[in-house]
């Protein structure tokens, strides 16, 4: 078998299914058109390797995986039952080419429940809509086929409803594409246009332009991060390790969002300073050169996106973080994307998409580490306390000296007001000397009022007041969380209770906190 290994970064996982009576003379053209399909897929998104999805079932299963071991892309194995059960639907060539084909997967799943075999196929089957970023369907585009079959999934993909046979864990899947090469099937009629590829899209997308265009901004952002997280050194493949890279990347990215919005508003201020200026042979080059350094250290900001990365990797850490506190405390059996950020697409959409990813490679790594311990759980709940209640500290004592300076200074400006306004009214001096005395009279209370327009938008674009009230409210959470496992004992039962509801309040305050600052976009007078 071989070795699952993405430290590098999450793949896009491409899931396949088709029909399993593939004519012999088809299976070149349709490994022809599947190894052009993870081609374009790797040229489009260089940083982000590939991972095949296959059930391994006979025909287009097997022969997709076959592709893929070629190609250097690794397959996961997620067979409907385990692999005695599942051989007795061979025949004794097809048996064959599977022990083959399974001795070569990175992983194996078993994704059944073993309650029927029916249900067990529809399974494996809505296990691939649910985890594929490209499903691609050996099909020839008949409604054909029962529960579980490849018309099955398509449908399944196509309107994001299981099948009605499915009560397993995979309780909701999302609407998407279907990537359709044409197969032919033994014994019957070739379909119109065989072997070519169509792209298939939900029904309420029209001619899906939209809908391709949010999947695509969705990998790139996938790719993006992908680049971002080659540079962070790796670790042992588990989720806690994943999620420790994140938040690192994330810390630097603060800092040097941080770094852009001070440059960014002191250049603003410093422009401002420039147009009281007092006339002079330099006075027109001075102003003009202050606003274009402000200007062009906004265009910097803005290109290198430090802000928007930082915060959608804030957002990934923190799902992360959930996920593997839930693994910690023997949740395993829910990916925290299903109650979070559901309904964005886009360019939010990818945030689910890797954390879904991560939790399809990651989380069996992180479950094999040890047994579920409440004393975990009561560790993470104490440390979020403490980090919440530190950061509505920080961000209170921030506001409150903005709140100062905008008030000393506004003060000082009015006082320079009276005090050089009476002068300029009471003295009469030579046409300098009133000169000069209107200056100070009016220069430092338009520089006060400057000042405290430039620091009203610095804090608000840096969230403060509303950050130290959302922080502050978590910490609260956490600490009535605490009493709670204080007083049933620090039960496993009564653990796991908790830890899951205050994981899904902690990814809604996230996904609340992630919108909100995406719909103020960095700018230097916020409105």
């Amino acid at each position: 078998m071989g070795s699952l290994d993405f430290s590098g970064g999450l793949p896009l996982v491409v899931g396949v299914a088709g029909h399993r009576d593939i004519p012999a003379e088809a299976e070149g053209p349709l490994r022809a058109r599947f190894a052009e399909v993870l081609r374009d897929i790797g040229r489009a998104y260089p940083n982000t390797p590939l991972c095949v999805l296959s059930p391994l079932a006979a025909g287009a299963d097997v022969l997709a995986a076959e592709v893929a071991f070629d190609s250097g892309i690794p397959v996961i194995a997620t067979l409907p039952m385990p692999t005695e059960a599942f051989r007795t639907d061979f025949s004794a060539q097809e048996g064959a080419r599977f022990d083959r084909a399974l001795a070569r997967c990175a992983a194996v799943r078993v994704v059944g429940r073993g309650e029927s075999r029916e249900e067990d196929y529809v399974e494996a089957s809505m296990f691939l809509a649910y985890y594929s970023y490209v499903l691609v369907a050996f099909w020839d585009g008949n409604e054909s086929g029962g529960p579980g079959g490849t018309a099955d999934l398509v449908r399944a993909r196509l309107t994001g409803i299981a099948s009605a046979t499915n009560a397993g864990a995979i309780r909701q899947l999302d609407a998407g594409s279907v990537l359709q090469i044409v197969a032919p099937r033994a014994g019957r009629p070739a379909p119109p246009d065989c072997y070519t590829i169509r792209r298939r899209y939900p029904a309420r997308t029209g001619d899906g332009a939209a809908f391709e265009a949010d999947l695509g901004l969705a990998a790139q952002n996938v790719d993006r991060f992908n680049g971002d997280l080659r540079n962070e050194p790796g670790g042992d493949g588990s989720l806690s390790a994943l999620m420790q890279r994140v938040d690192r990347i994330a810390n630097g990215l603060q800092r040097k969002s941080q770094i852009d919005v001070n440059v960014m508003f002191a250049f603003a201020f410093a422009a401002g300073l420039a147009q009281l200026a007092p006339l002079g042979p330099y006075t027109i080059a001075i102003r003009v050169g202050a606003l274009v350094l402000a200007f062009l250290a906004f265009q910097f900001a803005r290109r290198n996106d430090y802000q928007n990365r930082y915060q959608d990797y804030r957002a990934t850490a923190e799902g992360l973080r959930v996920q593997t506190a839930w693994c910690d405390a023997g949740i395993c059996d829910e990916p925290v994307e299903a109650s979070y950020l559901s309904m964005q697409q886009g360019e939010l959409q990818w945030i689910r998409l890797a954390l879904r990813t991560a939790y399809l490679i990651c989380h069996r790594v992180h479950d094999a580490g040890s047994p579920p311990d409440p004393a975990l759980a009561r560790a993470w709940i104490e440390d979020q306390r403490t980090f919440y209640a530190r950061a509505a500290r920080r961000d209170a004592d921030k506001l409150a000296a903005v709140e100062r300076v905008t008030t000393v200074s506004l003060v000082g400006g009015m006082a320079c007001l009276v005090v050089f306004g009476a002068l300029l009214f009471f003295t009469k001096g030579d046409a300098r000397t009133q000169e000069w005395l209107a200056f100070l009279t009016t220069a430092p209370v338009t520089l006060a009022g400057l000042l405290a327009l430039l620091l009203g938008a610095y804090a608000q674009q840096r969230g403060y007041l509303e950050n130290s009230h959302r922080y502050e409210r978590m910490s609260a959470v956490f600490e009535r969380a605490l009493e709670h496992l204080d007083e049933l004992h620090d039960s496993l039962a009564a653990a796991q209770t908790i830890v899951r509801r205050l994981g899904r309040e902690a990814l809604a305050e996230h996904a609340y906190w992630l919108v909100l600052r995406r719909e103020r976009p960095l700018r230097v007078i916020a409105s």
